[in-house]
């Protein structure tokens, strides 16, 4: 009886070991990130892969964005609400992650989130919620100041994370960066250090989260209605990117589709300029929404207080807040649909994707 066991054990092995690498990676690179952290302890092989940065970057291509969201609501186990929200068609999936966030979101890149300690000010964590892990980092001179705004990005030319800090400082405007390259035991053993910039008359306006775009390069909103700010984290170097020449009227950035995308909200339309050559600042105006066609999801009243959040679906999908809700605006099919989900006061939105990226004990730096 063992030995008819043993056999057939043995045959399911022989043919599992006959089918191509390739076809294993193309089939687990299209599995939900939370499949993939149960499936990499199945075998050596599937570890070694899952863990791999190319397949990390091959994964990363077939996830579907969703939209993550944090309100402030004050509970005894913590200041805020967390959501991630996913949109296909006319169906829409809501997850609460509050649970797993006590602290305040600052930043989100390839499914890794920047997040502060509630308590602390001072404490800051780089977290994939689909593993579970975190990384402590250290205090930032930037906690000094009255406000600051962080970043974080992927520099795909030396596969390094970089967290970005601009904050007030009493002679101005100072900005820090820390890599994440020598991570080790939990904790980042790097330092943070002093960049030049940004540039005097171009400085945050609100102190937003930056728009994060294909090539770890951050975009700042300012007070200027010619230029935004702009860091290319590869290099470190600031720069002013100007605006497309229009009239300005109530004005916001996000990312589309891997472009920075800039829209223009005017009372009878809103306009979609799309910066397709970075390194040229070329704008293309792209799409334009008649606000007649939301008016059955925002009343008239209340079209001067639409704020576009993120884009989804290959910059199909608009998602909108306005007053204390949601909705969304299918560019292609020009259809508005309201999002059965309540805010009251945002603290942090961006497009997020989850993703299998850890960083292990025994190496000083993250898989990716």
């Amino acid at each position: 009886m063992e030995t008819k066991r043993k056999k057939r054990e043995q045959k399911r092995t022989t043919h599992y070991m006959y089918i191509p690498e390739h076809i294993i990676c193309n089939i687990l690179s299209r599995l939900p990130a939370e499949s993939l952290h149960k499936f990499r302890y199945a075998c050596n092989q599937w570890f070694n892969l899952i863990k791999h940065p190319q397949f990390i970057k091959e994964h990363l291509l077939h996830s579907k964005p969703c939209l993550l969201i944090q309100d402030r609501i004050v509970t005894k186990r913590s200041l805020f609400d967390t959501q991630l929200m996913s949109i296909e068609g006319a169906n829409i999936r809501v997850r609460d992650l509050s649970r797993f966030f006590t602290g305040q979101i600052r930043a989100s890149c390839n499914g890794l989130l920047l997040v502060q300690n509630w308590v602390d000010y001072t404490l800051l964590h780089i977290t994939n919620p689909i593993t579970g892990q975190w990384l402590g980092l250290p205090p930032c001179n930037g906690f000094i100041a009255s406000g600051c705004t962080f970043g974080l990005a992927f520099v795909p030319s030396t596969a390094d994370y970089k967290v970005v800090c601009i904050f007030r400082h009493w002679y101005g405007i100072k900005c820090q960066i820390l890599s994440l390259r020598g991570c080790f035991n939990g904790r980042c053993n790097d330092t943070w250090r002093d960049v030049n910039g940004p540039l005097s008359r171009l400085t945050p306006s609100t102190m937003e989260v930056p728009i994060l775009v294909n090539g770890g390069i951050l975009h700042w909103k300012t007070d200027s209605r010619s230029h935004i700010l702009s860091l290319d984290c590869s290099n470190e170097t600031f720069q002013r990117t100007p605006l497309p020449k229009c009239k300005i009227i109530n004005v916001h950035l996000l990312e589309m589709g891997g472009f920075l995308a800039f829209v223009n909200i005017k009372h009878t339309r809103i306009d979609i300029w799309v910066l397709k050559d970075y390194s040229g600042k070329r704008w293309i105006k792209q799409y334009y929404i008649d606000t007649v066609l939301i008016r059955d999801v925002v009343p008239t009243r209340f079209l001067h207080c639409i704020k576009p959040l993120v884009s989804l679906g290959k910059g199909e999908e608009m998602i909108f807040s306005c007053s204390n809700c949601l909705f969304c605006y299918n560019v292609k099919l020009g259809r508005a649909m309201k999002i059965d989900q309540n805010i009251s006061q945002l603290v942090f939105y961006a497009p997020h994707v989850n993703s299998s990226i850890f960083w292990t004990i025994k190496r000083a730096s993250i898989d990716m």
